[in-house]
């Protein structure tokens, strides 16, 4: 079963005896329990009907007694488990036997990091009640969903400000609540979160302006490559350390020139570029168009001079990277 299509079943008052829920996207998971604990114990009284168990810590006896044992003045009782792999194979193999007849007064909810679909377990599981499994979010879901947690916290977030904000903290939905909520706290009666704002407010501050400058520079923009750089420089960020980021900026999008050119997909690109495959699409595959793979010599020696130069000259090092930034935006 899907996510979505869990939380469907629980608005629609569902409640299957059985869950297994797994996976690394934790924020859905955490809402999809809140979901099946406030439908299993409505109206009745949680101190009686509600056992909550860590399985590093209870055995499968302990955890199977209680759920089965009767409601008490309730139509049902709720039994929560967590970190189910701890379990040894035995405790699971326990587990198994009662999933194939489980409690029908019972909602068993057994929540792991990840689970083996094969396993004798998880298929007992599957047929008693439900299992799911919560994944970070597809790229191109990623922009509604940030919306949504923004507009949880009463703010709208401009398209640009989402790309850093990913950029920043990556597609864990967990890591861009926290940055949303802290957002929050930061704006104050503030509304509308700008790209800038994102910048200002994240710990990072420094990275997102190493972002912006390479994303500039991918976009041939030497005028707003300029901005961020000064804006770094005001930060007391080192001209090599720039340097390092932008080489590296511009050897993804030389290596995705060359994936392009074999004919590979978005999917392969990020497995063989170590990138977010939102990121990917959202601004390298973009960029990669705005270069030539016969470009590479060009800016190669583009860069290896300005680091021989940053390292050897006791020039103004700012305008000896002005100098090399029309450079490389060139063409």
């Amino acid at each position: 079963m899907k996510p979505d299509q869990l939380m469907q079943e629980l608005s629609a008052g569902t409640l299957r005896p059985v869950y297994l829920l797994s996976g690394e996207e934790t924020l859905l998971l955490d809402r999809a329990l809140a979901e099946i604990e406030k439908l299993a114990l409505a109206n009745a009284m949680k101190e009686f009907n509600c056992d909550r168990f860590r399985a590093r810590e209870a055995g499968a006896g302990e955890v199977l007694a209680a759920a089965q044992t009767l409601p008490i003045m309730a139509e049902r009782r709720l039994v929560v488990v967590k970190e189910l792999e701890a379990w040894r194979a035995e405790e699971q193999e326990q587990l198994a036997d009662y999933l194939e007849d489980p409690a029908a007064t019972t909602c068993l909810v057994l929540v792991a990091a990840e689970v083996d679909a094969r396993r004798k377990m998880a298929k007992a599981a599957g047929r008693a009640g439900a299992v799911v499994e919560f994944k970070h979010p597809y790229p191109n879901q990623l922009p509604a969903l940030v919306r949504e947690l923004a507009k949880g916290h009463g703010q709208t977030i401009e398209p640009d400000a989402v790309d850093l904000l990913v950029e920043l903290k990556g597609n864990s939905l967990q890591m861009l609540e926290q940055e949303l909520e802290k957002l929050a706290l930061y704006l104050g009666q503030e509304k509308r979160i700008t790209r800038e704002h994102v910048a200002e407010a994240s710990a990072d501050t420094k990275l997102a302006g190493v972002f912006e400058f390479t994303d500039a520079v991918g976009a041939k923009n030497p005028e707003a490559a300029l901005r961020a750089f000064h804006r770094m420089m005001d930060m007391g960020e080192a001209p090599l350390a720039v340097l390092g980021m932008v080489a590296r900026h511009l050897r993804l999008i030389w290596k995705i020139l060359d994936l392009r050119a074999q004919g590979a997909k978005p999917a392969e690109m990020a497995e063989a570029t170590g990138l977010n495959r939102f990121i990917l699409e959202k601004t390298y595959l973009p960029q990669s168009r705005n270069f030539r793979l016969d470009d590479l010599g060009r800016l190669s020696t583009a860069l290896a001079d300005l680091d021989f130069a940053l390292k050897s000259s006791a020039s103004d090092r700012e305008a000896l990277f002005e100098r090399a930034v029309f450079e490389l935006c060139r063409g």
